[in-house]
């Protein structure tokens, strides 16, 4: 960009553009491995093209539970439906699990 008076001219800094084209794509969760009873973390995978742009909102479980992050002032752990902070949806997008049994697979 210029811009330019009877005082003089200025230039502005280059600037650097990333083309965003709509395309689908899929996230995934890859398979982790945990003895009974400790704990798990689950990252969701989505592609490199796209990772820049999307933030990770919420996780929902084969029975259609919804864990979504909380927001610290509101509450410090993600209790929903009194699991006493079983599943907790980490700022990174990361789902924690902690006492993991078989049905949380």
């Amino acid at each position: 960009c210029m811009a330019k008076n009877r005082v003089g001219v200025i230039h502005s800094r280059d600037v650097n553009v990333r083309a965003v084209i709509e395309e689908p794509y899929r996230s995934e969760v890859n398979n982790e491995y945990v003895i009974r009873g400790n704990s798990v973390v689950l990252k969701c995978s989505i592609p490199p093209f796209i990772a820049d742009f999307v933030t990770i909102v919420s996780w929902q479980d084969n029975r259609g539970n919804v864990y979504k992050p909380s927001l610290i002032e509101e509450n410090p752990v993600n209790l929903l439906n009194n699991d006493d902070g079983k599943y907790l949806v980490l700022p990174s997008g990361e789902l924690h699990i902690r006492d993991v049994t078989p049905e949380d697979g």
